[in-house]
């Protein structure tokens, strides 16, 4: 018995990514103006929802968009490298069971990397 693999051609096209070049600082500042919240209390020791949001927004896509190390990220906005290992998980179970979250955060991520979504 003779089993044949097919290739399929495929109508669409995995998206090819490419390393984002914005800067930490940059990703802060469009993280904070994207939540609403003070450039200022994105690096304060400020625990309050929207800031923390905003704060695991900008370290996630520092890491998992801009490719930043995560001691520098951390070192960045003033926390330890677990805070920024949490932001990540955090970000990522909130952008798999929110919709609306995650195409903020695809707004987000297009208008640092000056591109379309």
């Amino acid at each position: 018995m003779t089993h044949e693999i097919q290739i399929i051609q495929r109508d669409w096209i995995i998206p090819h990514f490419h390393r984002m070049r914005a800067t930490m600082a940059q990703i802060g500042i469009e993280a904070a103006q994207a939540f609403g919240v003070a450039v200022a209390d994105i690096y304060s020791p400020n625990r309050l929802h929207p800031v923390a949001h905003a704060r695991q927004a900008a370290m996630w896509i520092a890491r998992m968009k801009a490719c930043h190390s995560q001691s520098a990220i951390g070192r960045h906005f003033g926390r330890d490298q677990t805070t920024v290992i949490h932001a990540i998980r955090a970000v990522n179970k909130r952008l798999a069971d929110d919709p609306e979250f995650e195409l903020g955060m695809r707004l987000l991520t297009a208008r640092i990397a000056g591109g379309a979504v």
